[in-house]
């Protein structure tokens, strides 16, 4: 006996304290201390501690570890809490803890449950079979042997006090239950119960009707079962079914008339053979078109990628002078005039002066070409390739020269829109990621005190089913346009109306004023919000002086972090003794010097860390953000506008490593232990906490501050054990989601519905069964050994190493122009050398991503991949190159056929005449995609998920002249029929199938009728 204690009346049963000379303590998994109140394991310690088992050294090394803080110790495998007092209590036993498809569960929490049903003595839990045979089965000793209880009734009392998950599928009748020596249960010694004689013995249900026939074979095809299917027999627990198996389900039942209409949904909402066919039946009401009918003519493919490549020349030669200048006369000129030291220290307030005076310039450059190339902007539906798209598309190149991140958030960015032709109302907040960009700015009017929150889309131009389409919208006065909202062409949103995150709104609809709007496509959903109360009375001033505000504090932000990097450069300078002249003629020589260039290489090797290092310090010194109601233009937002802005920059060299969750500690965040986390939005640090083993994909809007109507909403946010949280989901400010949960793909988080241990998509958001874990080996997921740490180590480590290439690249741009400066006439120099050389180097850095590619990853096939292997860091590794290298080269031929060649040569399969929307300067699987003879694609693609910390990865097809919409997402295993149609925002599950020529609309997607054309 280690620990004892006295019971006393009154007060809660404990089992006492550690006795003198041994020690206790509650571990967790890793043999970590847990804080007092939290639950772990019970180890013990001491002098009277046994040495191990007799003749069992495996067990022994198991049981009997040694700790390297506590000694040897023995790990009991009771779960135990301990209170403040010191106080142990038990709560049951360890390996009482299983997991059936995603869910943790408690089997003798189930155990006590039973032992309260009528007729039952004693009873025991455990799990039988493989895969998806997996099965939760009790086993019950009746109180009179001769008089059992009924199984069916157990179960009906069972439902009414436990979630289904921890129902037992199947009972068995024992007359004692299997015990250890020691008199403790055996669960291992339970018998299979295998096909019990309750089941064989039940009556299983036949169809009814040629319906509920049609969709249980498709049942038991889809789940590999033998014999018949009853037709009120659950799809999830009774079958075994899971979110895999549903997929292909609907993907089947589409094939046949009678059951064409149902969704992913339906089966989630109706799980048996019984509860479809209803369904299936039932009238569908009338379906409203989505997809418009229009013509199908199309320019000259070949001769509008010769007028785009000449344009792209033309601007290549203007860049490549303006970089000649600037390398070549302006920077002497200053080197000259300033001394060097001078100018290293005034260098970034040169930078941000050069940038304050170029802003306006270029923006006013953008607005002359679109009045000559466009006019004014107005309704129009056009071919692709034809004389508007290409026109359009040229307006889009003149407007990508402004540096839109300069006046982000500030209303500069509202007058340059206001210049490009918009009409925009006064206190207009415009978030970040809000793609404003595209054209058909004469057609936008956005009234006063609008809000358009973060990744927004406003689709004043489009391009679907191989047509550019340029539509209107309007968005009255104090409505909200929430985060990843979509507004389409011809649509309105009224004065005060709100349209919730996520949601679509589709063509042609307008939100009434005050009415709250939601789902895929949006429907009414309620009142919308009004302005939440203020919690102070911070001072605000006018729009145009908040904007001056935020851009004076992101240069002083801009030169607090670069201090120490230009303390570093003068400290080479005076190391070397260098001055202007010397650094110039170097510059402009014809060899390299080792002893400058390696001090160089160390410069931009250690510029990223150091400056992350000083912005998260900077992150601290801007002082904690405060949970409360703040005006949208007070001093207060600044700062949360500035810590966002940090992030993300810190983000695009951190997110997904082991140096990421560290990063957003020292900033602030609170993060547990083993918890995974990529791409993270919007993010006031100091109010989100994240519990351990959590995993996050790519794009989470996490404790998103409510911007709404001049004001701005902050809360704590919190996020329990074992998260997982798909790309692109939304944590909004204040919610305090519980452990163990899952949250899918583009789904909206509400603490208000979900619970512990479960798992929701889709939008809105329902519960689903979690599929079953992927591999037990937490050597794989959790606990890697030491040489995979050192391997993620390295691949994680040598991302700091990326800039050497653009290093070289200048050095080589001074030294070639300067070299073939004196061997040609100025007009051969000025039109063909000068653009050649950023050419040359631009196609050299594509062309060491296509060279990465093959070389780390080689062609990518279908597979699962563990979290902690090799290749997935070489895969991660891949993504941060294609990033930093090609991506902003890429993405000026984004709506020419010339990116089809680069993504053809990275891997993936794409048809003549594919018609592809933005964002195709990086996709992550290449060789997953295929796009076959005249698709439209303007989408995103989820063509890998990480599942229990693995990898899946399969490809995604897209079929003749279908069409897929801005903002859908395609899973991986998702094919999308001929002619098919998939509206904006919706979501393809994983090896869905969409039917040719048909409408498929919503998170996830249902048929809407025909796809006209």
């Amino acid at each position: 006996m280690s620990v004892r204690g006295e019971i006393r009346p009154g007060e809660e049963v404990s089992i006492g304290r550690p006795v003198p000379g041994m020690y206790a303590w509650v571990l967790d998994e890793s043999l970590q201390e847990v804080p007092d109140g939290t639950s772990g394991e019970l180890c013990i310690g001491g002098v009277g501690l046994a040495r191990g088992y007799h003749r069992s050294p495996v067990l022994t090394d198991e049981k009997f570890p040694v700790h390297p803080e506590l000694g040897r110790i023995y790990r009991t495998g009771d779960l135990v809490r301990r209170d403040h007092r010191g106080d142990y209590f038990y709560l049951g036993r360890i390996d009482s803890q299983v997991k059936l498809r995603g869910y943790r569960i408690e089997l003798e929490e189930i155990e006590s449950h039973l032992v309260e049903c009528p007729g039952v003595r004693e009873a025991a839990c455990c799990v039988q079979g493989q895969g998806v045979e997996q099965r939760l089965v009790a086993f019950v000793v009746p109180q009179q042997a001769d008089a059992p209880p009924c199984f069916d009734g157990i179960e009906a009392t069972l439902r009414d006090v436990i979630p289904a998950h921890m129902v037992p599928s199947r009972f068995g009748l024992l007359s004692r239950l299997p015990t250890t020596v020691a008199g403790k249960l055996h669960r291992e010694a339970l018998p299979e119960i295998g096909m019990p004689e309750r089941e064989a013995e039940r009556e299983v249900v036949a169809p009814r009707n040629e319906t509920e026939s049609a969709i249980a074979e498709v049942f038991r095809s889809a789940l590999g079962l033998e014999g018949g299917v009853s037709i009120h027999e659950d799809f999830f627990w009774d079958l075994g079914g899971d979110s895999l198996a549903a997929a292909v389900t609907i993907s089947e039942l589409r094939g046949d008339e009678r059951t064409a209409g149902l969704t992913v949904r339906d089966l989630y909402d109706a799980r048996t053979v019984s509860e479809l066919a209803e369904r299936a039946c039932a009238p569908s009401g009338e379906r409203e078109p989505v997809a418009e009918e229009c013509g199908r003519p199309e320019g000259n493919r070949i001769l509008a990628g010769a007028i785009q490549g000449a344009w792209l020349l033309t601007w290549l030669m203007v860049g490549a002078t303006a970089a000649y200048v600037a390398s070549f006369i302006v920077m002497p000129f200053l080197l000259r005039g300033l001394g060097l030291i001078t100018f290293i220290l005034l260098a970034p307030v040169l930078a941000w002066g050069l940038l304050v005076i170029y802003a306006p310039l270029s923006v006013l450059l953008a607005a002359v070409l679109k009045k000559l190339l466009i006019g004014r902007y107005r309704e129009a539906t056009a071919p692709v390739w034809g004389s508007l798209y290409l026109r359009n598309w040229m307006v889009q190149q003149a407007v990508r020269i402004v540096p839109w991140s300069l006046i982000q958030g500030t209303v500069l960015m509202n007058w340059a829109l206001r210049m490009l032709g918009a009409r925009i109302g006064k206190r207009v907040h415009i978030h970040r990621g809000v793609n404003l960009l595209q054209g058909g700015w004469d057609l936008l009017e956005i009234g006063d005190d609008v809000t358009l929150c973060q990744d927004a889309a406003v689709r004043l131009v489009d391009v679907r089913d191989r047509q550019l389409i340029v539509a209107p919208v309007r968005i009255g006065d104090g409505a909200t346009v929430d985060i990843r909202a979509g507004v389409s062409g011809h649509s309105i949103v009224g004065e005060n109306a709100y349209l919730t995150a996520m949601s679509w709104l589709r063509y042609g609809d307008e939100i009434p004023t005050g009415e709250r709007w939601d789902g895929i496509p949006a429907r009414p959903a309620g009142r919308a919000p009004g302005p939440a109360p203020l919690s102070g009375d911070d001072r605000c001033y006018s729009p145009a002086w908040h904007g001056v505000l935020l851009i004076l504090a992101r240069f002083g932000v801009g030169l607090l972090s670069s201090a120490p990097v230009v303390a570093l450069v003068i400290g080479l300078v005076l190391a070397y003794g260098l001055d202007s002249e010397g650094v110039l003629q170097w510059l402009f020589g014809p060899s390299f010097s080792a002893t400058v260039v390696m001090p160089l290489i160390l410069v931009v090797v250690l510029l990223p860390p150091v400056s992350l290092v000083i912005q998260a310090v900077v992150m601290r010194l801007l002082g904690a953000i405060q949970p409360g109601v703040i005006s949208r233009w007070c001093p207060g937002y600044v700062r949360i506008w500035l810590k966002a802005g940090m992030i993300d920059a810190a983000g695009g060299w951190l997110s997904g490593t082991l140096f990421w969750p560290a990063w957003l500690r020292l900033a602030g965040m609170r993060i547990g232990r083993k918890s995974e986390i990529s791409t993270i939005i919007d993010v006031p640090p100091e109010c989100v906490e994240v519990g351990e083993e959590s995993f996050f994909a790519d794009g989470i809007y996490l404790g998103c501050p409510r911007i709404h109507r001049n004001t701005v909403t902050v809360a704590p946010t919190s996020l329990g054990k074992n998260t997982f949280i798909g790309n692109h989901a939304v944590v909004h400010a204040g919610q305090q989601l519980p452990g163990d949960l899952l949250l899918g793909v583009c789904t909206v988080a509400d603490d208000q519905v979900v619970q512990q241990n479960s798992s929701w998509f889709g939008h809105p958001p329902f519960e689903l069964p979690r599929g079953g874990p992927v591999t037990d080996d937490r050597r794989l997921t959790h606990d890697p050994s030491l040489i995979r740490l050192v391997t993620r180590l390295f691949w994680e480590s040598i991302r700091f190493l990326l800039p050497v290439a653009p290093l070289v690249s200048v050095l080589i741009w001074f030294k070639g122009l300067r070299a073939a400066a004196g061997g040609v006439s100025w007009l051969v120099y000025w039109v063909g050398i000068v653009p050649g050389f950023v050419c040359a180097l631009a196609v050299g850095f594509c062309l060491l991503v296509l060279l990465a590619k093959w070389t780390l990853l080689g062609r990518v096939k279908p597979g699962q991949h563990p979290f902690w292997c090799c290749w997935c860091s070489r895969w991660d590794f891949l993504y941060v190159v294609w990033s930093s290298y090609a991506r902003r080269i890429l993405a000026a031929l984004e709506g020419t056929p010339f990116i089809h060649w680069y993504l053809r040569a990275m891997g993936a399969k794409v048809g003549r005449g594919v018609v592809l929307g933005g964002a195709f300067a990086q996709v992550v699987d290449p060789d997953m995609l295929e796009f076959l003879d005249g698709a439209t694609v303007n989408n995103h693609f989820q063509a890998h998920s990480f599942e229990d910390r693995v990898l899946k990865i399969d490809r995604v097809k897209i079929g003749q002249r279908a069409s897929v919409n801005s903002g859908a997402v395609l899973f991986y295993g998702a094919d999308v029929g001929t002619l098919a149609w998939v509206g904006p925002h919706s979501v393809v599950m994983k090896h869905e199938r969409l039917l040719p020529e048909t409408c498929y609309v919503g998170c996830p997607t249902e048929e809407m009728g025909s796809a006209a054309r």
